[in-house]
């Protein structure tokens, strides 16, 4: 390792205008580690040969407080350029949404579903266990892999500042069944170090000059960031369109569209035709964007609200219920729980087209991964509810269960309108 590129997201595209190479002056390992039998510290920092010059594509992270506590089941960001298929690994960064997931019970996780796996680990490579030195952290389907060792961890807050609380260290299975979380190294219990070490002053002070976190959507035209495949020669305004259905351009123009994943970026046709990437369409005050459908929705509380009525209360507002589809579905899940706590949503099942009852949705239930339960929303004292079992990543009915179950209350009853 002799230089390290900054700004890039793409390996196989020369760096662009924006980005910059430096050399390495010196690396700095955290004294304590030592590799196995004992992988503990692993971190280290590196020094360039000049200082950093921040650009719109080069911009620090925050570092979290000495021993900060982070809640359970944080929605975090992973990055890295490690395995996606095949035992490939992307020149494109990848980048992914995760829980965290507290240490107790992911030990208690990685011993129900993978024994095996965590006796060596704790034998080899964490003879402690998962001390405050590790973070946990998984999402079904979604997990960092080989060759993503190294990348961040890190959390966007409500102001748009993104503070790095991990770095990638090892797990196992790349997106395993059941969900099996990965470990990180915790930065906040390396503070001091990363002080002592750098000599950067303990601030939580930005620069005064930085760029706004997400750029915002043109309200023109803007023909030089996508290359025309349809009557629109850019992106319109977000509220206008909602998907641009455009190719990137070379040169990653900075002014393309509101991010949908806040530090990817498309790449160059020449080497990717279509980078997967549609325009962000941003949500009205008061809404969330669903990261799994780009969809937004909007959460109403109310006392004692059937499903028929709150169907009407969407209608009302210009809105639908919510509907449950398999594409939607994981990030439903996730969003309700974190960022609306205990409780629960009436979501948009179906009917039989006579009593108008309300009936699961079938399309999500399987033997290996039911992820609703039967419940009527039209009979309010029902004593059935939903709650979410984070150890067996399904839905339960079970509100005694300790430490990963949310039991549900009939007198507050969210309706989760959909925009």
């Amino acid at each position: 390792l002799t230089g390290i590129s900054l700004g890039r997201t793409n390996l196989n595209v020369s760096p662009l205008p924006g980005r910059d190479t430096y050399d390495i002056e010196a690396v700095y390992p955290h004294p304590d580690f030592r590799s196995a039998p004992n992988d503990y510290a692993d971190i280290a920092i590196i020094k360039t040969n000049r200082p950093v010059k921040y650009t719109e594509n080069i911009w620090p992270f925050c570092l979290p407080e000495k021993n900060q506590v982070f809640k359970d089941f944080l929605i975090v960001n992973i990055a890295g350029w490690g395995v996606v298929n095949q035992s490939r690994t992307s020149p494109l960064i990848q980048t992914a949404f995760v829980n965290l997931v507290e240490n107790s019970r992911c030990e208690r996780i990685w011993r129900k579903h993978a024994q095996e796996h965590f006796d060596s680990l704790t034998t080899f490579s964490y003879p402690q266990g998962l001390t405050n030195q590790l973070l946990c952290a998984g999402r079904e389907g979604v997990d960092a892999c080989n060759g993503d060792s190294g990348g961040p961890m890190f959390h966007q807050d409500d102001e748009g500042l993104h503070t790095i609380i991990g770095v990638i260290a090892k797990g196992i299975k790349c997106s395993t069944e059941p969900i099996v979380p990965g470990f990180y190294t915790n930065i906040a219990n390396y503070i001091d170090w990363i002080y002592s070490t750098t000599g950067i002053p303990r601030t939580t002070v930005m620069p005064s000059q930085r760029p706004v976190t997400s750029p915002q959507p043109n309200t023109e035209k803007d023909p030089h960031w996508c290359t025309q495949i349809d009557s629109a020669n850019g992106c319109l305004d977000p509220k206008i369109k909602n998907e641009c259905k455009q190719l990137c351009s070379v040169g990653d123009d900075p002014h393309w569209c509101a991010f949908v994943d806040p530090t990817t970026r498309c790449s160059t046709p020449s080497v990717a035709t279509d980078c997967k990437q549609l325009c962000g369409r941003g949500c009205s005050s008061g809404f969330i964007m669903s990261e799994g459908s780009r969809q937004c929705f909007k959460l109403y509380k109310d006392k004692q609200r059937s499903w028929d009525e709150a169907k009407k209360k969407c209608a009302a507002e210009g809105l639908r219920l919510a509907q449950p589809t398999d594409k939607v579905a994981a990030a439903l899940r996730r969003d309700l729980l974190d960022q609306f706590g205990e409780g629960y949503a009436w979501l948009d099942g179906r009917s039989d087209g006579t009593t108008m009852i309300w009936q699961q949705d079938q399309t999500l239930i399987s033997s290996s991964n039911p992820l609703w339960w039967p419940g009527d929303p039209n009979e309010l004292n029902a004593p059935s509810c939903l709650a979410l079992d984070i150890e067996q990543w399904s839905w339960s009915r079970e509100p005694e269960k300790p430490y990963y179950d949310y039991p549900c209350s009939k007198s507050d009853i969210y309706t989760l309108c959909q925009g």
